[in-house]
């Protein structure tokens, strides 16, 4: 399952791409609509035992995305972040 999320701050979306394990074979979205809101912490949909989610950000000339957790660790949904974001510094006058 894909969640596009439009973000007012940043100025273009990204995306929450949600793998259900085979053993799982289903994500639970719960009853949200088709562009219905919702709030940053606000839980949206459910999958479990192992399952993997998936956070996609596009590039952008004026924000940079800095992880902030190693690969492999494991975080928990509204609780641990996954980037720091930072306005892009414009280079001046060279590479």
């Amino acid at each position: 399952m894909v969640n596009r999320v439009d973000s007012i701050e940043l100025g273009m979306p990204y995306y929450i791409l949600q793998i259900a394990d085979y053993d799982v074979d289903c994500v639970i979205p719960f009853e949200l609509k088709q562009n219905q809101p919702f709030d940053q912490g606000e839980r949206f949909s459910q999958i479990r035992y192992g399952s993997q989610v998936d956070l996609v950000i596009p590039l952008s000339p004026r924000f940079q995305f800095t992880p902030t957790q190693s690969e492999h660790m494991h975080v928990e949904g509204g609780v641990d972040t996954l980037v720091r974001i930072s306005p892009r510094i414009p280079r001046n006058g060279g590479a």
